[in-house]
């Protein structure tokens, strides 16, 4: 009987927010793969190498964690270990290996493009480029070396998709557009729980229900805290409860706002304030993608976000929940009114579940990547 043919692959992660989170559960389903053997490897905001913290490298992110990721793929690849493919996880890791991405295929997942990043502006901490400034057409020149070296990209949205083709000029034949998924083993709502409902059951006779709104976002500001904590504040909707999941909350609140500050991504805290809301709001002023709305389809929660990024492709008007312009609050009111209908709640909540089991499972995903990462290594060897 042959043996099933053994790859040795390389996952490299930028410890940056969502990207970090979707690798770790990344690595947790892709452990019980029994062909391939692999090594894992997160390099940190601060790098421990002593380079690292030393300016130029230490002032920029991309320096300091480009050349953290060098010397280590150095070290290992001097130690005897050779892989097969590689797999990158932000374009940071990789910019700085031109040798080993032409001796070692590589499969990029693709949040954003710097030329994207660059459109959301001051929101990322981030100056307006100059489109004729030497070093931005380096950049430019040096991120589209990667796109092209890299064996497939994997964008999570069209929206990335269409700027690696227009802003980069990568082919479509190694573009394939995949969504980070959610664990939807971890990520489900305790079975016979309704959303709108009390868990043990209808309220009690006379009682009014109070409407639970969850928030999930470190950057209170840049993710829109404070316009639905203005929202908080009208008296129609002090028989809501708003839940802030924040590090940065600011601001002062009355009584039907509570603040769950150091609950860590993917914890068992977490997940018990997703089982115990109504629905999700994220009214971000910028962001790539939305890993919490994930997480709040699988949970059978409504969702209410902006159109910004990629959110507009999770989000179906009616379907799983609505979408609202930037900055109005009056939209925002206006939507929350609408989701005071539970019945309503749990349609939407319920195609939200519908669209994470179809579109968006961690598993799914996880052997798209692995996929992606075999048919690169055979290529490779023929």
């Amino acid at each position: 009987m042959e043996l099933a043919k053994k790859y040795s692959f390389l996952f490299v992660s930028a410890a940056f927010g969502g990207i970090q989170t979707f690798f770790e559960n990344l690595q947790k389903v892709t452990s019980v793969t029994e062909d391939i053997d692999s090594v894992w490897m997160t390099i940190e905001r601060q790098p421990k190498e002593l380079i690292a913290r030393i300016p130029p490298f230490s002032l920029n992110a991309t320096l300091r964690c480009g050349l953290a990721a060098w010397l280590r793929i150095r070290a290992l690849e001097k130690s005897g270990r050779k892989f097969d493919a590689a797999f990158f996880n932000h374009l940071v890791p990789v910019f700085f290996l031109r040798q080993f991405r032409k001796r070692v295929p590589t499969v990029i997942s693709v949040d954003v493009t710097p030329t994207l990043l660059d459109s959301l502006g001051s929101w990322y901490g981030l100056r307006p480029p100059s489109r004729r400034s030497l070093i931005e057409k380096l950049k430019h020149k040096l991120t589209r070396a990667v796109y092209l070296d890299a064996a497939y990209l994997l964008p999570w949205s069209n929206w990335v998709r269409d700027s690696l083709v227009a802003d980069y000029g990568i082919e479509e034949k190694k573009i394939k557009v995949l969504s980070p998924g959610v664990n939807l083993q971890k990520w489900t709502r305790p079975e016979g729980s309704r959303v709108g409902r009390p868990q043990d059951g209808l309220a009690s006779e006379g009682a009014q229900e109070k409407i639970k709104v969850l928030f999930v976002g470190q950057e209170f500001q840049r993710k829109g805290g404070d316009l639905l904590l203005k929202v908080a504040e009208r008296q129609e909707f002090q028989n809501f409860e708003f839940h802030f999941v924040t590090n940065n909350f600011s601001g002062s609140h009355g009584e039907n706002v509570f603040v769950h500050p150091n609950v860590q991504p993917n914890s068992d805290a977490l997940i018990a304030l997703y089982c115990e809301a109504d629905l999700l709001v994220l009214p971000t002023r910028a962001d790539t993608y939305g890993l919490v709305l994930l997480e709040a389809m699988a949970m059978g929660l409504p969702v209410l976000a902006t159109r910004v990024g990629g959110i507009g492709e999770l989000v179906t008007d009616g379907v799983n929940g609505y979408t609202i312009p930037v900055d109005d609050e009056e939209a925002l009111a206006e939507r929350l009114r609408l989701l005071k209908n539970a019945e309503l709640r749990l349609r939407l909540g319920q195609h939200g579940r519908q669209l994470a089991e179809s579109r968006f499972n961690l598993r799914t995903t996880a052997d798209a990547i692995v996929g992606c990462l075999k048919e690169a290594a055979d290529r490779k060897r023929r």
